[in-house]
């Protein structure tokens, strides 16, 4: 592919004259052309996830075009998007037809979609159709809040946090009311990290029962997904 091929005929015969040579040879013109191959491999196929909700990851693998139908493939794009309908990327290359396996790995979500593509050439990279998408969800989220906290200065329990670890979670609307149904504080951080301030007057609150309500929105393939939690906090 890409290089300068040049052929001619020859051309064997003899005259019927037995006084003449026996054989005769005929050569042609020399012509000379240079291939360039602008036709796309077969896509991978079997494409399949093993998703680990414990680890965050996904094991993807797919079968090599050539045991099956193409014989010229020798690399493979990978295309992920968080959502079937999204906006797909480009996440991994692999320049050898043996790769055929990828591990996935995020620090808060493994939901998303994938599809393979394969390439002929590294140089003229004519790519195959998409290989079928495949998708993985996100197991049930997991998030909770305690009901106590002190922050007195000791540097034990001095903030009010999401209990850890939390999973799959994208933000939070956390707010803190006093008795009297007075928001003493806000955040949409999932750890939230209260320090036990009024946020708007900055100063620290007198102790006793606070009322909070919380929604939670969870990461799921079709996006985010709220829930709600509400409870005290002593």
């Amino acid at each position: 592919n890409g290089q300068e091929h040049c052929y001619r005929v020859r051309s064997v015969g003899r005259y019927s004259l037995n006084t003449l040579p026996d054989t005769l040879y005929n050569w042609s013109q020399f012509i000379c052309a240079t291939a360039y191959d602008n036709e796309p491999p077969c896509p991978p196929g079997n494409v399949k996830i093993t998703a680990n909700c414990e680890t965050l990851t996904n094991s993807i693998s797919w079968s090599n075009p050539n045991n099956s139908c193409a014989d010229d493939v020798v690399a493979y794009q990978l295309y992920y998007s968080p959502t079937p309908k999204g906006d797909y990327q480009q996440i991994q290359t692999f320049n050898f037809d043996t790769d055929t396996t990828f591990l996935f790995q995020d620090t808060n979500s493994i939901a998303g979609c994938f599809f393979v593509r394969a390439s002929d050439s590294l140089i003229y990279n004519n790519q195959s159709i998409s290989s079928d998408t495949v998708c993985v969800d996100n197991c049930d989220p997991i998030y909770a809040l305690p009901n106590v906290f002190t922050p007195n200065g000791d540097n034990v329990n001095q903030f009010y946090t999401a209990l850890l670890p939390f999973k799959f979670i994208s933000r939070v609307e956390f707010h803190a009311f006093n008795r009297w149904g007075v928001e003493v504080f806000y955040t949409e951080d999932p750890l939230i990290r209260w320090n036990g301030f009024d946020q708007k007057e900055n100063k620290l609150l007198t102790e006793g029962v606070y009322f909070y309500v919380c929604k939670v929105y969870a990461l799921k393939l079709e996006g985010e997904v709220p829930f709600s939690l509400h409870g005290f906090i002593h």
